[in-house]
């Protein structure tokens, strides 16, 4: 389960300064699954938007009644406006492009590690998402890599406890 969450600007820094310390292959990962996500919501908009272009041009080339235009084209209207009518597409952490994923590790590859880690941190912060209770923050899309909220301080003095 997660949580939306909701710290102090000193927690935040904490994110940013203990994503800072992970692996480079943990953050090539981790900027390759959020622009994984990415991709499939962006085919989604543009996919809209298309469709919006379309119907527009449909109207402009039969006029807007369309008890007048051919069989055909009255049909592919239709269809048209049945998917303008569900909801604008919305960013899915669970949306997964594998082609996206692929082409992100090999372009992450050739970013400078404090590139990297800025872009995860910032995705993170946008993101908003902790585990149950609040302790670690999501670094990723789907919660499967997490940083503390904590200090590195603070992490070694519990762990010397």
């Amino acid at each position: 389960m997660a949580w939306e969450r909701s710290h102090s600007a000193e927690g935040m820094q904490n994110v940013r300064d203990n994503t800072a310390l992970l692996p480079r292959d943990e953050l090539v990962v981790i900027y390759a699954e959020w622009k994984a996500c990415d991709a499939v919501y962006h085919k989604a908009i543009a996919e809209r938007e298309a469709d919006i272009l379309e119907a527009r041009e449909m109207h402009s080339v039969y006029g807007s009644d369309t008890n007048f235009w051919p069989d055909v084209e009255r049909t592919e209207y239709d269809e048209l406006t049945d998917r303008l009518n569900t909801p604008e597409p919305t960013w899915d952490s669970e949306a997964f492009d594998q082609e996206a994923y692929t082409t992100a590790i090999e372009d992450a590859k050739f970013l400078p590690y404090d590139v990297l880690a800025d872009y995860v941190a910032e995705r993170a912060e946008e993101h908003a998402m902790c585990d149950n209770g609040g302790f670690d923050a999501w670094v990723c899309p789907s919660g499967c890599h997490t940083v503390s909220f904590s200090s590195r301080e603070e992490l070694e003095q519990e762990e010397g406890q």
